[in-house]
């Protein structure tokens, strides 16, 4: 199971936001699986006296982890009664992705 980018569906009305009227659900997402290992291979000497080196990245460097989000627009009443449009930042992860 490799990195990859799963459904996380985020239910308003299921939270008790009774007051978001739009979307009261949406498919944000996360991100889960492994990293490949980074294998760095360094040649040098001539070609009957090779000495060849090894880079192994450590297991807790590499991570799957969100590498690009996009905004929600959502339509809420606010205490006073109000509807009001507003749109949130980076609330659905779009791209996942070994850090």
């Amino acid at each position: 199971s490799r990195c990859c980018r799963y459904v996380l569906e985020i239910n308003f009305n299921l939270m008790g936001w009774s007051w978001v009227i739009a979307p009261t659900v949406y498919q944000t997402f996360y991100c889960a699986g492994d990293c490949p290992e980074m294998n760095i291979y360094a040649f040098s000497g001539s070609r009957d006296n090779r000495m060849y080196s090894f880079v192994r990245r450590n297991e807790d460097a590499s991570c799957c982890s969100a590498t690009k989000h996009s905004d929600l627009s959502i339509l809420y009443q606010n205490e006073k009664g109000d509807i009001l449009h507003e749109v949130v930042p980076n609330m659905v992860l779009e791209q996942c992705g070994c850090s």
